[in-house]
């Protein structure tokens, strides 16, 4: 058995009134000269707005690109043109000016650069929102990678949530259909996901626990980098460098003359595998933290999101691929968890009975686990169609459609005023929806007529085998 995952939260600092209505009159300033920029180009059409929105997030930094880099990786809730415009999100960030990551390295460590590395690169390998990774090599010539948090992140991320908060919430309320309704969500996620990224030792214990998990489980191609604690502080991590291509970039795959079907095929099941043994998982599978080698492995890198289940959520997830196999008493379960979850309230704000429940969450998940992945549609699966009537887009009138919206706003608000909405239940499966929106692109890209239970021997032995918490 393994000893728990502790995993330590930081407290976020609590911004002032003034910084928070500086930083929200910057935000209107800048969406407002990208979209009279786009004005004057031409017609503001679905292009033009991923654009405006994408170049005030890259202008904003901070928390609205931890946003970019959802959107860039779900194309399933967002539309593959959004999704694409905003790639750059998942590793494009400001570099920071190397004096300023050499004081961070030097002040975690308590020694100079040159004490600890032979070698120290002052151009990032990567830029991302909360943190800078640098190529370096130790004393002794081994390459590795060192990941430094910006300077001042805590104090900004702070002040971009307390602007989120209760921007999400009025637009949550107000349009409360599709991808409005999740979004005060994808807040209280992202806040709790932060606030965990936010001291890289909790990244040294992910890394080390995880391996032990993989070396237990076994798996064919995928390697993680081993971390140097010796070189690690709250601040700054130094680990094996692992270089590699994004798992979702075919032509650069192509170029390494490696099948990545087998790499994404082991990926999924050990992902499935280590959740099921441990209740915790990966939690921010993006495709840049999934790199195919040229030796014909995957890396997996980036260990700062850890998604870790309580009992009930555990059993739940259990329950779910117990029914997918194939056990008809599992619906009933997966059922009582949701209303436990939100209350009985939610049958009501939902419009139907508990047997109506029962069968709607199994047609979900059974259409999830046994359609091939070309085609599965999360975006309906995870936020609904907003077919209240029954109807599809573009077959109502003018007059049918405002009826349908108003009837989906009413619904979505409804659940949102339940008492579970924003619990520990959405906390725990918004990193799981996540990554199962991660995994739908994989397989649309490598495995597009393969279900994600293409083998069901080999998910019913991940069941049967014992838990490793």
């Amino acid at each position: 058995m393994l000893a728990p995952l502790t995993i330590e939260p930081t407290a976020l600092p609590v911004p002032s009134r003034a910084a928070v209505a500086r930083r929200l009159a910057r935000a209107v300033r800048v969406v407002s000269g990208h979209l009279a920029a786009a004005r004057r180009a031409g017609k503001l059409d679905e292009a033009a707005v991923a654009r405006v929105v994408r170049r005030t997030f890259d202008d904003l930094g901070g928390t609205f690109a931890k946003f970019g880099q959802l959107i860039a990786s779900s194309p399933s809730i967002f539309g593959d043109a959004v999704a694409h415009e905003f790639r750059g999100c998942l590793d494009a960030g400001p570099a920071v000016p190397f004096p300023e990551v050499r004081d961070v390295v030097e002040s975690d460590l308590g020694r100079s650069l040159c004490e600890v590395f032979r070698s120290f690169e002052s151009t990032p390998l990567a830029a991302a929102s909360l943190a800078v990774v640098h190529r370096a090599e130790l004393r002794d010539g081994t390459p590795v990678a060192v990941k430094v948090l910006r300077p001042d992140v805590s104090r900004r991320i702070a002040l971009d949530l307390a602007v989120l908060r209760p921007l999400c919430r009025f637009v949550g309320r107000q349009v409360a259909v599709g991808i409005a309704g999740v979004l005060p969500g994808l807040v209280h996620g992202l806040e709790v996901q932060i606030a965990e990224e936010l001291d890289l030792r909790n990244e040294v214990v992910a890394l080390r626990w995880f391996a032990s998990v993989l070396d237990a489980i076994g798996h064919e191609h995928l390697v993680t980098p081993e971390v140097y604690a010796a070189y690690s502080g709250p601040n700054v991590i130094t680990m094996q460098l692992l270089d590699g291509v994004p798992v979702d970039d075919v032509a650069a795959i192509t170029a390494l003359g490696v099948d990545p079907v087998p790499l994404v095929r082991d990926c999924l099941r050990t992902w499935f595998a280590a959740t099921l043994a441990t209740g915790a998982f990966h939690g921010d599978v993006h495709a840049g933290n999934l790199l195919v080698r040229a030796d014909g492995t995957l890396a997996v890198v980036d260990w700062g999101i850890v998604g870790r289940l309580d009992d009930a959520t555990a059993t739940f997830f259990r329950r779910m691929l117990e029914g997918a196999l194939g056990d008809d008493t599992a619906w009933d379960d997966v059922a009582e968890h949701l209303l436990e979850s939100y209350g009985s309230n939610m049958l009501d704000a939902l419009g139907m009975d508990r047997a109506a429940l029962t069968t709607l969450v199994r047609t979900q998940i059974e259409t999830l686990f046994h359609s091939p992945f070309g085609e599965i549609d999360l975006r309906t699966m995870l936020i609904g169609d907003g077919a209240v009537d029954g109807k599809r887009a573009g077959q109502r009138t003018r007059q049918e459609a405002v009826r349908n919206w108003w009837a989906e706003r009413k619904r979505q608000r409804a659940v949102m005023d339940l008492d579970g909405y924003g619990g520990g239940f959405d906390q725990a499966t918004f990193l799981l929806s996540k990554q199962l929106v991660y995994f739908e692109r994989y397989g649309k890209l490598f495995l597009p007529d393969t279900p994600l239970l293409d083998d069901p021997s080999a998910f019913r032995a991940l069941l049967d085998a014992p838990a490793l918490r």
